[in-house]
């Protein structure tokens, strides 16, 4: 989840409920399956003389503290990187007010050099990232204009800058290059053969996408294009931002600004009719069944997961996109106001909203699989053979063949090393999995194998998908 405005609404007064209970907002999403939260971090979003730019006004020092809470709820921290004062996106990637005279030479070493000093002071706090991004929907390029698309060259050194500058300061952290149109394909082969293959951009973990449904094409084109480009690149890739909306109802009176001082919800009716979702809570909860789906279908377990936008930036009086001082800054009109608040993962008055039961209930193929290894696992501890047989509904084995499978499976647990989802190492042994074409199940070998050496005993499983699960049904070992 992305909550980068979190410090800020709760200043202003957001609460959040679960079930009527008022909680914790990272305690909320927690309990939800949440296992990773996703901050921006601006350069110095203010005035000269401390007037702040809002939409969380996340600097150093704001960040930080979110950081702290996100770590010592057991939570990972991606850490967005816009190098920018403001909102860096494809519309707009400004060189901040510090670096507006730089030059390519120049901003290459002030990317660096600031990555590293924030890195650092992250880590020195005990807010160490587990992720890191750097740059913002860099579709077309940062630091504009000298890394502006078609300015590949560029662009691929000053990402790059920041990389050398995470990889020195934090080794394990998962590197991320995000773009948005997630729907692109096109988009997507052309920027990332210009960085990996033609510039040579130092080397990197994710592939960072953003999809909303009412600009970035359909889920048809998302699921294309994550299947094409996880094969052509080889990287992880993760929806890095994303939102669906739940109401078009309005909530003027939530921010008291008045109509000429006030932007609006960003999905206006125009945009509504392109989705094939209604903007209702139901209608939230169906687009997320399916783009879980997306995700879950991506090639090689490739499709590592998603950060919902902006899940709790509830539409408290005082906090929009800009202030007056930042639409100064950025020479533009405005008005300001929260655009977003109908696509939060909680309703206007901070209650929780079902999508966010559809997130913790789901569960990808291969967990489900893993699932079914723990339940056997019990099995073999509690002993319940005819039970385990009886609720798989297999006639195949045989309570002895079962005892046996199990054992062999349970001595495995210590080492078991999740590579892929299609291949799983025990040691010297391996259980192969083969999916089913049609989506009905996937067929699972356990080869037992003695000192690397095959051995002349096999398990084989087969899942057969029912809509909410897989039915398991076992048969005996059996001579290869």
């Amino acid at each position: 989840m992305d909550i980068s405005s979190l410090d800020e609404v709760e200043r202003l007064g957001a609460k959040y409920y679960d079930k009527g209970e008022r909680k914790d907002l990272i305690e909320i999403l927690k309990s939800y399956g949440t296992n990773y939260i996703r901050l921006r971090l601006w350069n110095d979003p203010q005035t000269p003389d401390g007037k702040p730019y809002g939409a969380g006004n996340t600097d150093y020092d704001t960040t930080l503290r979110m950081a702290k809470r996100v770590k010592a709820a057991g939570l990972g921290f991606l850490l967005d990187f816009h190098y920018s004062d403001f909102w860096a996106d494809p519309g707009k990637q400004r060189k901040p007010k510090a670096w507006a005279d730089y030059g390519a030479d120049e901003l290459e070493k002030a990317v660096y050099e600031f990555t590293k000093e924030k890195m650092n002071g992250f880590i020195n706090e005990g807010a160490v990232p587990d992720m890191v991004q750097v740059g913002n929907e860099v579709t077309n390029g940062l630091l504009w204009p000298e890394g502006q698309v078609p300015n590949y060259a560029n662009i691929a050194r000053f990402i790059s800058a920041g990389i050398r500058a995470v990889k020195e300061t934090c080794p394990s952290a998962k590197i991320m290059i995000h773009l948005d149109n997630g729907g692109n394909n096109e988009l997507y082969k052309k920027w990332f053969d210009e960085y990996i293959n033609v510039n040579k951009g130092e080397d990197f973990d994710i592939i960072g996408m953003s999809y909303y449904p009412f600009w970035h094409g359909t889920l048809e084109d998302l699921e294309y294009n994550m299947n094409d480009i996880a094969k052509r690149f080889g990287k992880e890739l993760v929806i890095a931002e994303v939102s669906m909306g739940f109401t078009t109802e309005d909530y003027a009176e939530y921010e008291k600004l008045s109509p000429e001082n006030r932007k609006g919800m960003a999905t206006k009716p125009a945009l509504c009719e392109k989705v094939p979702f209604p903007m209702t809570k139901e209608g939230q909860c169906d687009f997320m069944k399916a783009f879980l789906k997306v995700i879950e279908n991506v090639p090689e377990n490739k499709g590592r997961g998603f950060f919902y936008w902006e899940a709790g930036w509830l539409p408290v009086a005082g906090s929009g996109w800009a202030t007056d001082e930042a639409l100064a800054y950025i020479k533009e009109k405005g008005p300001c106001g929260n655009e977003w608040a109908n696509q939060a993962l909680f309703d206007y008055d901070g209650n929780a909203l079902p999508a966010l039961e559809v997130i913790r209930e789901y569960k990808p193929r291969y967990d489900r699989f893993v699932s079914f290894i723990e339940r056997t696992l019990a099995v073999l501890a509690e002993e319940r053979y005819d039970d385990f047989i009886a609720m798989y509904g297999s006639s195949r084995i045989s309570k002895d063949g079962l005892i046996l499978a199990l054992r062999y499976l349970d001595s495995c647990r210590p080492v078991l090393k999740i590579d892929n989802p299609l291949e799983i190492k025990c040691d010297s042994r391996r259980i192969y999995i083969a999916e089913y074409q049609d989506g009905s199940g996937c067929h699972i070998d356990y080869d037992l194998t003695t000192d690397g050496q095959p051995n002349d005993l096999t398990v084989q499983v087969e899942l057969l998908n029912q809509g909410e699960g897989y039915r398991a049904v076992l048969e005996d070992l059996h001579a290869l």
